[in-house]
């Protein structure tokens, strides 16, 4: 659990920072956000691996031919799907706000999206396949839309979904690293199907944070956590080093 409170830990600090900074200008808010998210990504990487290292000091670097769970490269890398999905939806908030400032009236949400993801893949040089960026992109505008429709718009109404987002994205990371220790596809899958524990967990994290959220609204952000954790696994999956593997 280490690795969820260092993630959760991560988001908390830039939700303080933004809610400090949102009186100065806004070229210097957006220089400050971006600074602090690139200073940290080297420090989230490491802490990952290290994590990962802890969790399973035993296991070895090349996993069983039989076996499905997961090397600690693979978890990593598929964690940092999720760490960029993070990144981009933090640029559009951070876009949101400052818009808000400018007033500059309704959002484009599909293009908004669609921008910051093609943006932050061009910094971090990621090149993922369609398949899990374009549900990755279904992910944030539903996400996204869900903010802008609530009227009138604020900062702090912001600020509170966005801490709603990013507990369903730390319950994903959560998920993906409980499915890296199962060791058949049919325990993997018992789990994500399973979308009354992944409603519980979710539930379990958001009043442990005293955030109480309606039945409808916790439906629809397990389903959303279970199909980002079903994407990612499904990346794993198609690779081919888990194809010869078998």
């Amino acid at each position: 659990m280490n690795i969820i409170k260092i993630y959760t830990s991560f988001g908390f600090l830039l939700i303080i920072c933004l809610s400090r900074i949102i009186s100065y200008s806004i070229n210097s808010f957006v220089t400050f956000v971006n600074n602090l998210v690139y200073n940290r990504i080297d420090n989230f990487s490491r802490t990952i691996q290290r994590n990962i290292a802890e969790r399973s000091p035993s296991r070895s670097p090349r996993k069983r031919a039989y076996d499905f769970s997961l090397t600690e490269d693979e978890v990593e890398n598929l964690i940092s799907i999720l760490h960029l999905e993070a990144l981009v939806l933090s640029d559009i908030i951070c876009t949101m706000i400052q818009r808000l400032n400018e007033e500059t009236g309704s959002v484009n949400v599909d293009g908004l999206v669609r921008d910051k993801i093609l943006q932050r893949s061009m910094i971090e040089s990621t090149n993922y396949p369609n398949y899990v960026m374009e549900p990755m992109q279904i992910r944030l505008t539903e996400q996204v839309g869900d903010i802008v429709s609530v009227r009138p718009l604020s900062k702090d109404i912001i600020l509170q979904k966005y801490e709603l987002c990013k507990m369903e994205l730390d319950e994903s990371v959560h998920l993906v690293l409980i499915i890296s220790k199962q060791h058949t596809e049919e325990e993997a899958y018992e789990i994500l199907n399973n979308l009354q524990l992944i409603g519980e967990l979710l539930n379990t994290r958001l009043r442990n944070d005293d955030i109480i959220v309606d039945d409808i609204t916790l439906s629809c952000m397990a389903l959303r956590a279970r199909r980002r954790a079903m994407n990612i696994i499904n990346y794993y999956l198609d690779r081919p080093s888990f194809a010869k593997s078998n």
